[in-house]
């Protein structure tokens, strides 16, 4: 059996990096000069939850695979819905608002209040 060995001389730094693999150097101070430690990287890989994907309503295809590659991604199906929700709930606060004022001019004598809906 051969095997090759490639000297290489070692500065501060990474000196390798393949698929997903880095490994580095840093001086550490031993007995004498040019003494490094040595620091080995994967890149992390978090599980992707498909079901979570599923319940948020995203489609399986291309943007599942860039949400992997830890890009994001807009959705207009998705945005439309918290639009719509957003001016649900904006309605609803605008409607208390307006029936407390309506309460309370009902029962005083001299309200000055305008309020416009939304």
């Amino acid at each position: 059996m051969q095997l090759r060995i490639n000297y290489q001389e070692l500065q501060h730094g990474v000196f390798y990096q393949r698929r997903g693999l880095k490994i580095g150097t840093f001086p550490v101070a031993h007995r004498g000069p040019g003494c490094f430690g040595f620091l080995f990287e994967e890149e992390s890989r978090l599980p992707f939850l498909a079901q979570e994907a599923e319940r948020l309503g995203v489609p399986a295809g291309p943007e599942r695979r860039l949400l992997v590659q830890g890009q994001s991604i807009g959705l207009a199906e998705r945005t439309a819905e918290v639009q719509r929700r957003c001016r649900t709930a904006l309605q609803a606060q605008a409607d208390a608002l307006m029936a407390t004022a309506n309460h309370l001019f009902a029962h005083t004598n001299h309200v000055d209040l305008t309020l416009a809906s939304v």
